[in-house]
This record gives structure tokens, C-alpha cells and sequence, in this order.
């Protein structure tokens, strides 16, 4: 069984995207036009006997108690609409991890993720273990850009809203809305990085404070980096599967094949997932027409995934993966071994090969429910084996300067598949 705080703390360590692959998004009891990236579905009553034979006499009496307890003994007053999201959500806690209730507006975030867009200003942000609110990327064209917030700024409050006194989801929605109207951002900034982030530094004259209002705009989320390690090494980074994945593949791939690239590496270390489908699509710009991935119900009912043309990659590709590379990377990285594609280099993967299904109900609350598993198509089961077995296992070492811009010609898995393509 898993707690709630587990749950919990799972979805702010991945905040800004689902960690567990999605196969669908199914509205309950009425038909919504969805983006493509979706199979919509309607919702239809199995009759089940456990959900008519749960709700007895007893179970309703104890929660009349449950009830009758908080209101007498907690420490401040809980609304009704709290006991029932409460109750919704504890119909998911004693399943696995990934299956989880959500209010209106957690669904809303979510959905963002799933698809790639939204509106808000264009820059990713991390919150520290004092609960500090820190950029970490600046998404080209963005409201953020233009603005000139930088990585490493501080983002203290949004309006009337200030970072430490909420977690990182909720702060995050503040700054999120509705596309053309403002935010205004209080930012920190330490202009001397040797004098550290201490008051000490504040009081020298090293950290300024100022306030920036942003109009939020339609924002597409970059999951994909790219550029050239050498002559004829490409690299490509994917650190999420979203609906704007492929797109992006594809023109990265485009872009590096004008500067020469006939070889490639494709970075997946700390890549959590995201959605199922968007891998297939990333896939399918590497593999030809035929079967790529299947799932399988506890009914053994199973589900094809197939590649749409004859159109391949034919180059040699090395895969970079490491302990953090789950669910929907596994399914890319293991398909790719599996065809003998590409040869991966790292750590041995997570091993979280189930599927999870996104549904919304008719009040604009959702949920997330395991319901399949995916196999490659040599029928290789990541959740069965535990992960994916890295063809050249190598720990990573880095030995560039951590204080500068990232070398990845100093990482030593990246040297790894380097030399590795380089024989091919």
C-alpha cells in the first residue's frame, strides 16, 4: 500500500510532467474534443458488484464517525468539499503509486503536461529543500526571455503570492493563466556568484531584488536539446515525452543532418517518462513501418502499437540511460536494443514498464489508474525484468568544471558512446 505523502511527494519531485506513461485520456459520461494525442472513449457502467455491495450501512456509519472525530478534534475547520475529495482520493491510495484521484484543478496541470502546452511565462523551475523557488531554463521566444530572467534567479512571489508559504505545484499555477493577461514576478538575483546566496551577500551589495510583469503567452514546453559533439556525432537530449516530443525529434534530427551528422546519441539519463504514445510517435522517426510496442489488460487483451512508414534512421545510435530513465524511456530505449538499433550505454534503467490511463469525470476532476503493461515487440517486459539492461554499463563520472557550462565532451558516458560509434 502507498501513503498519501508518498503520492504526494512523487508528484512534486516530477512536477511539469506525469513520471508514469500515459495510454489514453477517457472522459466519463460525455464526449470532449481532446488533441489528437488522445484515444477518447466514452465511460460505460460495468455494473460492478463490489462498487454496489461497498458502500453497506457499516462503512457509511464509520465514516459518519471518521467525520464526527476531525470536527470535534482537528485543529482548524475542514469544509465538506475537503472530506469528499478526500474520500475520492483514497480509493487510489491502496493501489500502486501511479494510481491517483485528482481535483479540477490538478487535472488542469496535468493535462498540461500531457499535451506540452500551456500558458505562462516560459521558464522551468525547481524549488529547493527550504522551499526557494529557482529558475533552472529559459524556453527560447519566451515571455521569460524577453523579460530577461535568467537561469539561477529566484522567483520570491507571483502577484500576491509568495513561493515559501505553498508548495511548488500550487506557486506554479499563480504563475501559469490565462494566455494575454499579466503576472507580476518579484525576483531575487545574486549579481556576484562568488558571494554565494547569504544574507552576508545582500547586505555587500551582490544580490539585487526586483520586480518583472510578464504577459503570459501559449507556451511549447521543450522536452528536446540538441548540437553536434563533433564532425559527425549529433547529439539529442529528451528529457520528457509530451505531445511536442516527435515534432521536435524530427527537426532536430533535420538540423543536425545539415551539419553533417551521421552518427547519433540520444540522451535519456534522469528521462522519468511522460506520455506512452509520444514515445511510440519518437520512435516512429527511427523505426519502420511494422510493430514497435504492445500492452497487454489482466484480461490478456492486447493492444498494437505500429510504426507508420518504411522511412528509418539508418545511422549508427547510441542510447544514454542511467537508474532515473523510466516508463515511456524504457519503452524507447528498449525497443531500440531490442532491434539491435542502437547500443545502450549507462545504468541499468528503472523498471517501470505499466501503462497508466488518464480519465476525466463530468465535474472537471480526473484520475490516473494503472491498467496495462507494454512489452517491446520481441516481447521483452520491462516491469517483468526490472528495466532495461544497458549494453555497456559505465557509471557516470564527470570531469569538466561543475561551475561553468556543461561539457558533455567531459562526461564520460557521452565519451563512452562516442568511442562506441566511432568503430561502427
Amino acid at each position: 500500500m502507498y501513503d498519501k505523502k508518498q503520492k504526494k511527494e512523487r508528484r512534486r519531485f516530477l512536477s511539469g510532467f506525469l513520471a508514469g506513461v500515459v495510454a489514453a485520456v477517457v472522459v466519463i459520461a460525455a464526449v470532449f474534443v481532446l488533441p489528437d494525442v488522445y484515444r477518447v472513449a466514452r465511460y460505460e457502467d460495468t455494473g460492478s458488484k463490489i462498487s454496489l455491495s461497498m458502500l453497506t450501512p457499516g462503512v457509511r456509519e464509520k465514516v459518519r464517525q471518521l467525520v464526527d472525530v476531525i470536527d470535534q478534534y482537528y485543529y482548524e475547520e475542514v469544509d465538506e468539499s475537503t472530506y469528499q475529495e478526500g474520500l475520492y482520493a483514497g480509493l487510489f491510495d491502496g493501489l500502486d503509486m501511479y494510481s491517483m484521484y485528482y481535483s479540477k484543478d490538478e487535472y488542469a496541470s496535468e493535462d498540461e503536461s500531457i499535451t506540452g502546452f500551456f500558458a505562462g511565462i516560459g521558464a522551468a523551475l525547481v524549488e529547493d529543500k527550504d522551499g526557494r523557488v529557482y529558475i533552472t531554463d529559459v524556453y527560447e521566444g519566451s515571455p521569460a526571455e524577453a523579460a530577461g530572467l535568467q537561469i539561477q534567479d529566484e522567483i520570491l512571489q507571483a502577484d500576491e503570492y509568495k513561493a515559501k508559504e505553498m508548495d511548488l505545484d500550487e506557486f506554479v499555477s499563480h504563475i501559469r493563466g490565462e494566455e494575454g493577461t499579466e503576472v507580476e514576478l518579484t525576483i531575487r538575483r545574486v549579481t556576484n556568484t562568488d558571494a554565494g546566496e547569504s544574507e552576508e551577500a545582500a547586505d555587500d551589495g551582490n544580490v539585487e531584488t526586483f520586480t518583472k510583469k510578464l504577459t503570459r503567452a501559449q507556451i511549447e514546453a521543450p522536452t528536446v536539446k540538441d548540437q553536434m559533439l563533433s564532425d559527425d556525432v549529433g547529439y539529442i537530449s529528451i528529457s520528457s515525452f509530451s505531445g511536442q516530443t516527435d515534432d521536435q525529434m524530427r527537426e532536430s534530427i533535420t538540423s543536425l543532418q545539415e551539419e553533417g551528422m551521421d552518427k547519433l546519441i540520444i540522451d535519456l539519463r534522469d528521462n522519468f517518462g511522460g506520455n506512452f504514445e509520444a514515445a511510440c510517435d519518437a520512435l516512429d522517426e527511427i523505426l519502420p513501418a511494422g510493430l514497435m510496442i504492445y500492452t497487454e489488460d489482466r484480461y490478456g487483451q492486447r493492444e498494437e502499437i505500429n510504426g507508420t512508414d518504411e522511412e528509418v534512421l539508418d545511422i549508427p545510435i547510441a542510447v544514454l540511460v542511467n537508474g532515473n530513465s523510466a516508463s515511456a524511456s524504457e519503452v524507447f530505449a528498449g525497443e531500440l536494443k531490442d532491434r539491435g538499433v542502437a547500443t545502450l550505454v549507462g545504468t541499468q534503467t528503472f523498471g517501470k514498464g505499466i501503462v497508466q490511463s488518464v480519465y476525466q469525470m463530468v465535474d472537471g476532476s480526473g484520475f490516473q489508474i494503472t491498467t496495462q503493461k507494454y512489452f517491446t515487440s520481441g516481447g521483452y517486459s520491462v516491469q517483468d525484468e526490472g528495466g532495461v539492461a544497458p549494453d555497456v554499463e559505465i557509471e557516470y563520472e564527470y570531469s569538466g568544471d561543475l561551475s561553468g557550462d556543461y561539457d558533455y565532451l567531459q562526461d564520460n558516458q557521452v565519451k563512452k558512446a562516442m568511442e562506441i560509434l566511432e568503430e561502427e
